[in-house]
């Protein structure tokens, strides 16, 4: 019963967003995307997540030498779960993966992707399970994650 009302009230949810969609102009449909992380032109929000450093940000009380040395720490641990994840993948271990995304789940939470990191607690899941059909999105979620990271460290060092 509760899974068939929480069926219903995704559905109804769905709906609103679509009836928002027809009669809201695309530029507060935007403000909305930017304010919330979420895409109301796409049913798939993780992917449309944009991430940012505003945890980080506040995290250093604007110091940039901080911020600096985390992020880079921050970029170095995130490329080696992401590889220590696609190993796991790649021998066939999905269990071991698991591990893997429960790091990398908090990397996305930091990074302000909030969609992203329900997402692979979902993903999660799955893979202990030794269900790996989530793993293409979550790639995708993950790429967009190191490019956003990458470009932060370019950033940081074109200011020092």
């Amino acid at each position: 019963m509760i899974k068939n009302l929480l069926s219903n009230s995704q559905m109804h949810v769905k709906k609103i967003i679509e009836n928002l969609k027809k009669i809201l102009k695309p530029s507060f449909l935007n403000t909305l995307d930017k304010s919330f992380n979420l895409s109301f032109r796409n049913g798939n929000s993780s992917l449309e997540e944009v991430p940012n450093l505003s945890y980080i940000k506040e995290l250093s009380n604007a110091d940039i030498d901080f911020q600096n040395k985390f992020l880079r720490t921050f970029m170095e641990e995130f490329t080696s779960e992401l590889k220590a994840y696609q190993f796991c993948i790649d021998m066939g271990a999905p269990r071991a993966a698991a591990g893997k995304v429960a790091k990398l789940k908090d990397k996305l939470n930091i990074l302000g992707m909030k969609n992203a990191f329900r997402f692979a607690e979902r993903h999660q899941r799955k893979l202990q399970k030794g269900n790996k059909s989530s793993d293409g999105q979550f790639k995708k979620i993950l790429a967009k994650g190191n490019r956003f990271l990458a470009n932060q460290l370019q950033v940081y060092e074109l200011i020092n």
